[in-house]
């Protein structure tokens, strides 16, 4: 990549707030009402964070939580949420748009794995992916792409995201996630 592309590239990116006391700890309950399973909660909580600054996680947990909570399929209040909730994972830019596509079933882990620059950026493309194949019931592929993303070494959130997965859906107990809570912890 030469100068003008790496001064173009800054050039788009928008630098990020800093970030308060507040948020750190409103941001640390989210993910974990998101790692306990409460589908309600991690929807509240990341609703009031992306009011305030909408990063990839806080997007992507509203997106995987209101796949998985149970509603009625008529229910106008969540079909509103959902399409403001794909509106503004849309506005994402760059690798972070291609991940929310993948949620969204609108893009394909291979592309995801080609654009991806770094062992961070894959495992969260295979975390979002087997996310999203868990979402809709494609237990067997899910299991692959979430011990994928487990088994990096990463220093990102989908990490854990991804063991909270295996464990969720008994992969780990059932052995389709290998051994990785002990190559990981």
């Amino acid at each position: 990549m030469g100068f003008l592309d790496r001064f173009r590239r800054v050039q788009n990116e928008r630098p990020a707030p800093p970030v308060s006391i507040e948020r750190t700890q409103a941001v640390q309950r989210c993910v974990q009402s998101f790692l306990d399973r409460d589908w309600e909660a991690s929807i509240r909580q990341a609703s009031a964070l992306a009011r305030e600054r909408a990063s990839l996680q806080v997007v992507q947990m509203l997106l995987i939580s209101m796949q998985r909570i149970k509603h009625e399929p008529e229910d106008e209040d969540y079909k509103l949420l959902w399409d403001d909730l794909v509106k503004l994972g849309r506005q994402m830019q760059g690798m972070d748009l291609i991940l929310v596509r993948i949620t969204l079933g609108e893009e394909t882990l291979e592309e995801a794995l080609r654009t991806a620059s770094n062992i961070d950026e894959r495992c969260k493309a295979y975390y979002y992916a087997g996310a999203r194949l868990l979402s809709t019931g494609y237990l067997r592929d899910a299991s692959i792409a979430l011990t994928q993303a487990a088994s990096h070494k990463s220093s990102t959130w989908e990490l854990r995201f991804a063991m909270a997965d295996l464990a969720w859906a008994g992969f780990l107990e059932k052995g389709m996630g290998g051994d990785i809570v002990n190559r990981v912890f």
